[in-house]
């Protein structure tokens, strides 16, 4: 698999824990679109950390650019992650269900696997979301 669509799934199931997969189902996304809505949440964030109050002060901040290095993702997008697991599991499992199984992956837009990498890591760890 190419590894853009890897990234692509991968910044949707980020954008899933913030947003609800109707407002993704009127056209296919590009990745592009998916860092602007990223952009769009974090710059909203109430009381934000020290890391994010200091990528918020340059007057280009983007996710793409800001938050994306791994200490930015594990300090500033992860925390506000791992609060909506659960949300963003219920929103990629619902989007999924739309497609056919026949659909090869690239047809299958917006989508996000990730969702079985998730589940799988917290099954290993003995953690289980409630229900």
């Amino acid at each position: 698999m190419p590894r853009t669509k890897v990234f692509k799934a991968f910044e949707l199931w980020v954008l899933l824990h913030f947003v609800d997969t109707t407002i993704l189902e009127s056209k296919p996304s590009h990745r592009s679109e998916y860092h602007e809505e990223l952009s769009n949440i974090f710059r909203k964030v109430v009381s934000p950390n020290e890391f994010l109050s200091r990528a918020l002060e340059y007057p280009n901040f983007n996710y793409k650019n800001s938050l994306k290095s791994a200490k930015a993702f594990r300090f500033t997008v992860r925390p506000k992650m791992i609060e909506r697991t659960e949300r963003a599991i219920a929103r990629a499992t619902r989007l999924y269900a739309k497609y056919s199984v026949q659909l090869s992956a690239h047809q299958k837009c917006p989508c996000t696997l990730v969702i079985k990498l998730v589940e799988e890591l917290l099954e290993l760890g003995g953690k289980v979301l409630p229900e």
